[in-house]
């Protein structure tokens, strides 16, 4: 399956944890590293791959794709 053909069935998926999400976009976003110059180590949901990733977030801006630990990541996963 392509990731484009995934998208419907993740949105779906994200749509039934509605509780467990702030928003249903979230877990469909990309990682956004910010636009500032701090050196903060966050997890992000890789879409693709299906799995919480690190990087390194700039202290402001970027979206609402970041967490403090791969756990709490983990804890959001869309099919969770």
């Amino acid at each position: 399956l392509s990731s484009s053909s995934l998208l419907p069935l993740v949105y779906l998926l994200c749509i039934s944890k509605l509780l467990f999400f702030v928003s249903t976009d979230r877990c469909l976003e990309p990682m956004a590293e910010g636009a500032c110059s701090e050196y903060i180590l966050l997890w992000y949901f890789h879409l693709r791959s299906g799995e919480c990733r690190p990087f390194v977030y700039g202290g402001c801006g970027g979206n609402r794709n970041r967490f403090s630990s791969r756990q709490e990541c983990q804890s959001t996963e869309p099919w969770r």
